[in-house]
């Protein structure tokens, strides 16, 4: 320290000090719960989704659906990326006829491809292929069961301005081949996201899944959710990132013998890559200048 420095002056600089690495903290941090936030980021994502469904038919049913999902990007040039999402769902079914019985097993697995460009910026956007496998281990699970393949296009856009992260997911499939006692699947599935990123990692959410079976009769095919929920990102190092999400959501519309409405529990373990400019220069600030 100069003999003619102030301590005025050098309690300036230690708050200039803490409030400049408080903000690289936040900045770090902000930009990791984007990345994790976002399902079509350029990061490896795994997560395990919990969502339990109750009040389903006349005996007030409750079923349950766990989706193990795992995020890979794929570098293809140095502009283009493959964002392979795939989803392996475990469910529980009851049978809406009795009030006890019900089956247990490995549902369809679901897999989406998006190819797009690598973001320069807050804009990431996505379309590709959707399949749908016949993966499901017994007959009892109805639905999610089908016993066809399927197959057909998704789209999916998100921007991340500020503290928000935006987008709109919209796939449909068809049944295009399998067993002949199978259930034939026109599926259509539109998800929007809203995230509001708030400090210290936590961040509200409005993340429903709206669906319609185009093969149900008289337009009954759909459901339609209402609700939202909390979620929590904490970074480790710059380099992992563990995720929590709770969400609540009312069916204000919903098929014959659907649910009334829907718990989602989400743990989520991230890799988000480097930060941009802005924030390593936030990081580390240029030097105050020493006073005369």
């Amino acid at each position: 320290m100069s003999r003619g420095m102030r301590p005025w002056a050098v309690a300036l600089l230690l708050v200039v000090g803490t409030a400049s690495t408080t903000r690289a903290e936040e900045s770090e941090e902000l930009a990791a719960a984007k990345q994790v936030e976002n399902p079509i980021a350029n990061i490896v994502n795994a997560k395990v989704q919990n969502n339990t469904s109750y009040l389903i038919g006349p005996n007030e049913r409750t079923q349950n659906i766990l989706n193990l999902q795992l995020t890979v990007p794929i570098s293809l040039s140095q502009r283009l990326v493959l964002i392979g999402l795939t989803r392996i769902p475990l469910a529980w079914q009851p049978d809406v006829a009795s009030p006890t019985d019900g089956t247990f097993g490995l549902a369809d697995i679901s897999i989406n491809l998006y190819f797009g460009l690598k973001p320069k910026r807050i804009l990431f956007w996505g379309v590709g292929p959707a399949m749908r496998l016949p993966t499901g281990t017994a007959k009892g699970l109805g639905a999610l069961d089908s016993g066809k393949f399927s197959l057909g296009p998704t789209a999916a856009v998100v921007v991340t301005p500020g503290r928000w992260v935006l987008g709109l997911f919209v796939t449909n499939v068809w049944s295009v081949g399998g067993r002949e006692s199978g259930i034939d699947v026109n599926t259509l599935l539109v998800q929007p996201l809203v995230d509001l990123n708030l400090p210290a990692g936590w961040y509200l959410t409005y993340a429903p899944n709206i669906v319609c079976d185009w093969t149900a009769p008289d337009n009954s095919g759909w459901l339609v959710p209402v609700g939202g929920g909390v979620g929590k990102v904490k970074l480790f190092k710059s380099k992992v990132a563990l995720g929590f999400e709770a969400q609540a959501f009312w069916n204000v519309v919903r098929p014959p013998f659907g649910p009334l409405w829907t718990l989602r529990l989400q743990l989520s373990l991230a890799f988000p890559r480097a930060l941009e400019g802005a924030v390593r220069t936030a990081a580390n600030p240029p030097p105050a200048r020493p006073s005369e």
